[in-house]
């Protein structure tokens, strides 16, 4: 069995089914577009395994001018079925081949919002960490401030 990615034409379409799926806001057509411009444009994905949806991504094709590198931008992972989670590897490297056979030169996944465990065994993605920082408001102001 192989997973098939494709990419989808119509974003209302590929967002009809997105509410059965494990999803961070930040993939919702709603945001991709919102964030979208000129050299910015929206891309919706779905990973297909016999011709069933088992997994989906949405983010940007990024082309700041004409001859520079595309990038393939999301902030946030891809989003899965519960009985599909397994599969989160796999829709990785698809992801990737689909980058290389489309010259893209690199792709960005941020993990905003993301509730999945992010790290890839594929040797093409590099982890680059992020600091965030948590504060308790219901706290005392000099808490707080310390």
């Amino acid at each position: 069995m192989d997973i098939i990615i494709s990419v989808s034409l119509n974003p209302d379409i590929w967002e009809k089914e997105l509410s059965k799926f494990h999803h961070s806001i930040f993939i919702t057509p709603v945001w991709v577009k919102s964030v979208s411009g000129p050299s910015r444009i929206p891309v919706f994905f779905d990973f297909k395994l016999e011709s069933k949806t088992i997994a989906k991504i949405a983010g940007l094709t990024i082309q700041k001018r004409k001859l520079a590198p595309k990038i393939l931008f999301f902030y946030s992972g891809i989003s899965y079925l519960d009985s599909k989670k397994h599969f989160i590897e796999e829709c990785k490297k698809k992801l990737v081949e689909y980058a290389e056979n489309n010259n893209y030169s690199r792709i960005v996944l941020r993990s905003y919002d993301y509730n999945n465990y992010f790290l890839s065994k594929i040797k093409k993605f590099k982890i680059h960490n992020r600091c965030e920082y948590k504060i308790d408001l219901t706290a005392d102001k000099e808490v707080i401030l310390k």
